[in-house]
């Protein structure tokens, strides 16, 4: 199963790069048919660079429409703890003018999200030097970011490599479609049904289950919820128990219980779990 063929991939117009003293990062400005306007690509290299060494890239994927503002900034996270240079990986970031939940809009064709993020590796891989292969592809992301990590990989595992995420809605109905914004993003309740992780997670290509491509972790906001709706345990749990009932490998932890934002401690343990992926499924027959 694949989610975009590289036909569908059209080239964007992109800036020349800027640095960006105050924050360390290069600066891209892009200007994409899939996005109402110019949109900014930030990357964080880790300490000496070596062009002549092929890196990973962590994609660092917001949870809000523009510059980080109100869940913090996770690509600054990992710059203050030091992860690029820990992990030898190259770090990107990307804005979105439209409430980022990783879709392609039904009819409106300016807001297709999940062609731009692979616009935004295509732009990474043509400048640095990366493995231009999934296991060089990481996706990182929480809340609604998270959603959209896990769902990009399902999606697209011949692209993808892995996604970690944290506290996010992973196991939302049909019927949940209008919640949390989501028809900005997608349109109908039919183009939000073919990203829904329960359904992409039992459409699993077999030779793809086990290899471990996703990392599940932690609850806050989407733990235990009132009503229980979802599960008495909320949808991290639930979402590790619907991957297990699959026969999909996978990582799995539920301690990290911090605050629903990218800079209340989650974001090490997360990383440091994503760079160990993809790997092979450790259970015994």
């Amino acid at each position: 199963m694949t989610g975009l063929g590289s036909s569908a991939i059209e080239t964007p117009k992109v800036s020349d790069a800027k640095w960006d003293e105050a924050r360390g990062v290069w600066r891209y400005i892009v200007s994409s048919e899939c996005q109402k306007g110019e949109n900014e690509v930030e990357v964080l290299l880790p300490k000496g660079y070596d062009k002549a060494k092929a890196y990973r890239v962590v994609y660092v994927l917001p949870v809000e429409a523009g510059r980080p503002k109100r869940w913090g900034d996770g690509l600054m996270e990992i710059k203050n703890l030091g992860l690029q240079d820990a992990h030898g990986v190259i770090c990107v970031s990307m804005t979105f003018d439209t409430i980022p939940w990783y879709m392609d809009h039904a009819s409106d064709p300016k807001i297709r999200q999940e062609t731009y993020l692979r616009q935004v590796v295509a732009l990474i891989e043509e400048r640095y030097k990366t493995l231009g292969a999934k296991e060089g592809r990481l996706l990182l992301g929480f809340s609604k970011s998270g959603w959209g990590a896990v769902a990009m990989v399902l999606r697209n595992p011949d692209f993808y490599g892995a996604a970690a995420s944290w506290d996010a809605p992973l196991m939302l109905r049909e019927e949940d479609w209008q919640s949390f914004e989501i028809p900005k993003a997608c349109g109908t309740k039919e183009k939000f049904a073919e990203y829904r992780l329960a359904t992409l997670v039992g459409k699993m290509p077999a030779e793809s289950k086990n290899q471990k491509r996703l990392v599940i972790l932690g609850e806050k906001a989407f733990g235990t919820e009132p009503g229980k709706k979802y599960g008495p345990d909320g949808h991290t749990k639930a979402f590790d128990q619907w991957l297990t009932r699959h026969a999909i490998a996978h990582v799995y932890r539920n301690d990290l219980n911090v605050t629903h934002h990218w800079e209340s401690g989650w974001v090490k343990g997360a990383v440091e779990e994503l760079v160990k992926l993809p790997g092979k499924d450790e259970r015994k027959d």
